[in-house]
């Protein structure tokens, strides 16, 4: 097994003190139960423990996600079991010169998309949950393409001087993903209206390391079938489900597309995406891609040139349910 997998078991672990107790005694029984007691020395308590801990660092990874999440993301109670495995703590605070303190509370994450709850907190005597407050996050990685921003998640039961916000970013590489990825994130500055007037208040000094987690909530299919889209024909390579994204990656991409024949603007893309399940209903994705384009990482080698769209379904779905994708009136079986 290799050490990744052993990663993805690992994080799937979430044992309370309780269970660890069980497992403990359990080990000790069967083991007397079924060999003689001189034997007993070859399972040391020395290598129980040694598991123990093993099973307690997986369990301080993986935890429940944050009902805010929950929440931004449409998913119910029941819907929270095919994210939750990607959900890892991070709970990293930093309280700067001028009185601002920025928590860094969890991530989630899929092989193209994450999330990180933010909480901000002003120094007293300012308002931050209004409208128009804004916090800018840099995120501190050079390789591959990707677009970010932050949303106010605008929870009203805050205080006045607090404001949680959620930093979404989208990934688009053809060498790497983002399962198991680290990031470093910078809180840059916080926009906001105090009596009025927009002003801009400077955070900085602070840089936060978050690790992805090891798991990946979707499924990769290799597809390798012709496309047409605007009319050109394409290779279909790849296509990526997720319960909270949809992504499909195009090769053998002719001159045409790059002159810009395609047309694939945002408005082109509405009713033309369709998940198909196996219970017959149907799922569209939200009218604006969260990206996409076409690019060569190698301007060299033309074979390297590909084109990455994602998109986010109109509600959560179970990969496993899906089965069939149409693409611009064409429609792919998922086996």
């Amino acid at each position: 097994m290799e050490r990744r997998d052993l990663n993805r078991m690992f994080d799937a672990l979430a044992p309370t003190a309780e269970q660890e107790q069980v497992v403990l005694d359990r080990l000790l029984r069967t083991e007397r139960k079924g060999r003689p007691m001189r034997k007993l020395k070859k399972l040391t308590v020395l290598g129980i423990a040694a598991a123990l801990m093993i099973i307690s660092c997986a369990a301080a990874v993986v935890t429940g996600l944050d009902q805010r999440l929950l929440d931004y993301f449409g998913a119910n109670q029941e819907q929270e079991p095919l994210m939750a495995p990607t959900a890892v703590r991070v709970e990293k605070s930093h309280t700067y010169e001028n009185g601002w303190t920025v928590d860094i509370r969890q991530a989630m994450s899929d092989r193209y998309s994450m999330a990180v709850l933010i909480d901000v907190t002003a120094p007293e005597g300012t308002k931050l949950n209004g409208e128009g407050a804004y916090l800018k996050v840099q995120p501190s990685r050079k390789d591959g393409g990707y677009g970010y921003g932050c949303y106010d998640l605008m929870d009203e039961t805050l205080p006045e001087d607090q404001a949680s916000y959620l930093f979404i970013l989208n990934y688009d590489d053809s060498r790497s993903d983002l399962i198991g990825s680290v990031w470093e994130l910078t809180p840059e500055s916080i926009y906001m209206e105090e009596n009025g007037t927009e002003h801009e208040v400077a955070l900085s000094g602070w840089t936060c390391a978050v690790s992805l987690s090891e798991q990946d909530p979707g499924i990769l299919y290799e597809v390798g079938q012709p496309v047409s889209l605007g009319g050109h024909e394409a290779t279909l390579d790849q296509l990526y489900l997720s319960p909270i994204s949809f992504a499909f990656r195009l090769r053998h991409i002719l001159s045409q597309l790059w002159d810009g024949e395609l047309g694939l603007v945002s408005e082109d893309w509405e009713g033309q995406i369709v998940l198909h399940m196996d219970s017959g209903e149907t799922v569209e994705m939200e009218r604006l891609p969260l990206m996409g384009g076409l690019t060569n990482p190698d301007p060299e080698d033309p074979d390297a040139a590909y084109g990455h769209y994602q998109f986010r379904p109109e509600r959560i779905i179970d990969p496993a349910e899906i089965t069939a994708v149409t693409i611009c009136g064409q429609t792919y079986e998922l086996k």
